[in-house]
């Protein structure tokens, strides 16, 4: 019980850190959707053994975790159609996010061009609209 009080006062430097990226690239990027994916996002990063774990233990970056946990919460919004990809501002927000989240991806080799070709094409059936940047 006080580990976990501990951890919620304070959190390790992974959690810190991951949160400090997710609302940095949100502040950045999203506008009528910041708060809710910032929300969802920042709650699966404190999530702090399984935080810890991605980036000390798999040797990854707090970065990459953070566009991690943005996709995630938009996809996850998307699959079960909390926002309709209409002609709504917050499904619009949403879609952007997500395409530069997953654009800086791959630009930095978080994953490879197949996986975001991959990912691009299943964002747009699950949505089903069409994302401009496919060829």
């Amino acid at each position: 019980m006080f580990k976990i009080i501990v951890e919620k006062l304070f959190p390790p430097q992974e959690v810190r850190n991951t949160v400090r990226h997710i609302k940095h690239f949100l502040r950045d990027n999203a506008s009528f959707s910041r708060s809710i994916i910032q929300t969802g996002a920042i709650n699966l990063a404190k999530q702090t053994e399984k935080t810890v774990n991605f980036i000390k233990n798999d040797n990854h970056e707090p970065e990459h975790l953070a566009l991690l946990l943005i996709t995630n919460v938009i996809a996850k919004k998307i699959v079960k159609r909390e926002y309709t990809l209409g002609p709504g501002l917050v499904a619009r927000d949403m879609l952007k996010v997500w395409e530069i989240a997953t654009r800086r991806m791959r630009d930095k080799y978080y994953y490879s061009e197949e996986e975001y070709q991959k990912d691009c094409a299943w964002i747009a059936r699950k949505g089903r609209f069409f994302l401009p940047n496919i060829v």
